[in-house]
């Protein structure tokens, strides 16, 4: 098989898709989207572990509070009887 019979065969199965300028506008958009998606999910994926982290330290933070005043209420009550 010939180089020429070999481009016949290849234009024959995959036509060109259009003009130069399509072709580059269809890339560029199917390059931003896949960019768009992959940073959306980058930034959702920090912030879901940021926020999950700053849940943890609000908790801890709640039950030291807890302790401390019960610590504080059982020494007064001990005081006072």
């Amino acid at each position: 098989m010939s180089l020429k019979n070999a481009e016949k065969i290849f234009a024959s199965l995959f036509p060109p898709a259009g003009s130069i300028t399509h072709r580059l506008v269809i890339s560029y958009s199917l390059l931003t989207l896949t960019v768009l998606i992959l940073v959306s999910g980058l930034l959702y994926w920090i912030l879901a572990r940021n926020f999950t982290r700053e849940n943890n330290q609000f908790l801890a933070d709640q039950i030291h509070v807890k302790k401390r005043a019960r610590w504080a209420n059982l020494i007064a009550d001990r005081s006072m009887g």
